[in-house]
């Protein structure tokens, strides 16, 4: 886990290239390649999009290596993974890879909803 931290964020890794990144060395599940950060910025409803057409599935309550969206006002613009005891691994736009509290990470973006992929 931690050759995730510090990584930097750039255009190309972005936090969802980290959650990506994670589920294929971590768990051994690729995951498609979504334009996340754009696609968001445009249609504030991708990740229900996404969510009703692919593999993943909402979670009420955060387990181990699920993936928690961010957001405000039920926008989403950010991902990270959740590692259990309320610890979340993500990386923020123009920062490092890092591990932040889900309370924490709950003030900050006010939306947090929680979804697991599974085939």
């Amino acid at each position: 886990m931690t050759k995730y931290l510090f990584q930097p964020w750039t255009q190309e890794r972005s936090c969802w290239w980290l959650v990506r990144d994670f589920y294929k060395n971590e768990l051994g599940i690729s995951l498609p390649l979504y334009c996340w950060e754009a696609q968001v910025k445009k249609r504030s409803d991708l990740i229900n999009t996404v969510v009703e057409q692919t593999c993943w599935h909402d979670l009420p309550e955060p387990k181990k290596n699920c993936v928690v969206a961010m957001g405000k006002n039920d926008i989403i613009h950010h991902v990270g993974i959740y590692l259990g005891e309320g610890k979340v691994l993500h990386l923020p736009q123009n920062s490092n890879g890092r591990v932040e509290t889900l309370a924490t990470l709950g003030k900050q973006h006010k939306t947090l909803k929680f979804y697991w992929y599974e085939e």
